[in-house]
């Protein structure tokens, strides 16, 4: 039904309201995954991720992962908005990242891992791992990454390796 409904946003140029559209069916169910997919679809098509989009989004999401902080989706959803787009992350060889251009992502990262729920919220350590890693912060990417492997039991053979790389 997903893949029918953007044929026809793209082949019809139907966008109007259909952030709206998405925004509600994410307040009616903040874990629906569908529609944080079709969300990156509808930017993704029109306005695309300018600095002020990403602004925004990064707000959005933030406010979503207050209501459920360990529901992947809208962090998978910020990581998504941190990569950078096309040719130079083509170059980098993994990832490129744009945490630089929007600090307020560690900050708010740091802060809620101070808290009770974020202290051992596995999506916020992941991203925060990343944030650590590609700033060269070698010591705290490897603090959080044996962390992760204790908390995280089904990715801690991945954590162990992107551990082993930093060392």
């Amino acid at each position: 039904a997903w893949s029918h409904r953007q044929w026809v946003l793209k082949t019809y140029g139907l966008w109007d309201g259909e952030l709206e559209v998405v925004d509600e069916l994410l307040t009616q169910d903040v874990r629906n995954n569908s529609a944080w997919n079709q969300r990156w679809f509808v930017i993704d098509n029109t306005s695309g991720r300018t600095p002020e989009v990403v602004a925004r989004e990064i707000a959005y999401a933030f406010a979503k992962i207050k209501v459920a902080i360990d529901n992947e989706s809208p962090w998978n959803y910020l990581r998504g908005l941190m990569r950078v787009k096309g040719e130079a992350a083509a170059g980098g060889g993994g990832h490129a990242w744009q945490f630089g251009e929007y600090p307020q992502v560690k900050e708010k990262l740091l802060a809620m891992r101070a808290t009770e729920a974020g202290a051992e919220c596995i999506p916020l350590l992941g991203l925060l791992f990343e944030i650590f890693a590609a700033e060269g912060a070698t010591e705290d990417a490897l603090g959080v990454a044996g962390l992760l492997i204790m908390l995280d039991t089904v990715r801690a053979p991945y954590w162990t390796q992107r551990q082993a790389q930093l060392s």
